[in-house]
C-alpha cells in the first residue's frame, strides 16, 4: 500500500494502556535474575538521536531490513515497532504500514502511533506481520527517553503477540548476540543476548523461531551455521534476527 493511500488513516495516538482484553502479567517474565551485570555504570543517553531514513550497505540496520523482506511476504497490516525508518518504506511496497515508537518521527503519509511498546495502544490480533529492528535490546532502559521497566524486552515480546493475528509472522532484530556465558545488560546502553537466552525469551512470550540469522558486523555478511559468533560483546557484536511465528 502506497503512503498515498494510507494518508488518510494517518493518526498519533497519546501514550495509554493497551486496548486489548489480555493486560501485561508479570508472572510470565522469564527469570532474568542470572543476568550478568559487569558494565552496570554504563549510562547512554541518547533521546535525539537522528532517525536512520536511508539504507547504508553493509550496515547491521540494512541487514535486518533484507531479513524481514525475506521473511515478511504476505500483504494486509504490519505493524512496524522502533526500525530505521528506510525499513518501512521497503515494507510499505507489500502492507499497510502501522508505525509505533515512544519518540516522533520524521513521517508524512503513514500511520503513526506514539506509544511505549511495553503498552502498546492497539488491538488484540489486529496485524497480520510485524517488523522491528534493534527495539528489544534498548527498551526499558531509558536511552531513548522511554520507562525504565524490568525486563522490557519480554513485556515487549508479550505485546508483539497480542497485536498479531494467529498464524502471523514477527520478523526480529533482537540486537547484539555473543557466545558468552550469560546475557549481559550494559548499563542503560543496550543488552547482549546469548542466543539460548533470546530463543527462551521469544518462545516464552508464545512465538515458535521459524528462522534465525547472525550478522557479522565486522565482514559485514551473515554467518554461517557452522560459524561461531562473537566472543566478545564490547566489540564489534553481532547482531541476531529472528522470524517468529505466532500459532
Amino acid at each position: 500500500m502506497g503512503a498515498a493511500a494510507v494518508l488518510a488513516c494517518h493518526a498519533s495516538v497519546t501514550i495509554g494502556r493497551h486496548l486489548g482484553n489480555s493486560p501485561i502479567n508479570v508472572n510470565w517474565i522469564h527469570d532474568m535474575s542470572a543476568v550478568f551485570m559487569e558494565f552496570k555504570d554504563i549510562s547512554e543517553s541518547t533521546p535525539n538521536e537522528v532517525w536512520q531514513v536511508e539504507r547504508i550497505a553493509g550496515h547491521h540496520y540494512a541487514a535486518a531490513a533484507d531479513f524481514a523482506l525475506e521473511h515478511l511476504k504476505g500483504s494486509g497490516k504490519c505493524l512496524i515497532a522502533g526500525s530505521p525508518l528506510f525499513e518501512l518504506y521497503e515494507l510499505d511496497t507489500r502492507y499497510e504500514i502501522t508505525y509505533v515508537d515512544f519518540r516522533e518521527p520524521p513521517l508524512n503519509g503513514f500511520r503513526f502511533v506514539r506509544a511505549d511498546a511495553c503498552a502498546i495502544p492497539l488491538e488484540d490480533e489486529s496485524f497480520d506481520a510485524l517488523s522491528s529492528t534493534c527495539l528489544l535490546c534498548h527498551i526499558g532502559l531509558g536511552r531513548y527517553g522511554d520507562p525504565e521497566r524490568l525486563a522490557g524486552d519480554q513485556v515487549a515480546l508479550k505485546e508483539f503477540w497480542r497485536v498479531l493475528k494467529s498464524g502471523a509472522v514477527a520478523a526480529v532484530t533482537l540486537g547484539p548476540v555473543a557466545e558468552i556465558n550469560q546475557s549481559q545488560q550494559v548499563g542503560s546502553a543496550h543488552r547482549v543476548y546469548t542466543f539460548d537466552d533470546a530463543r527462551r525469551i521469544v518462545e516464552h512470550a508464545g512465538f515458535t523461531m521459524e528462522a534465525s540469522a547472525v550478522w557479522d558486523t565486522r565482514g559485514e555478511r551473515w554467518r554461517r551455521r557452522d560459524e561461531r559468533i562473537n566472543i566478545d560483546p564490547a566489540l564489534f557484536p553481532d547482531y541476531l534476527s529472528m522470524a517468529l511465528r505466532k500459532d
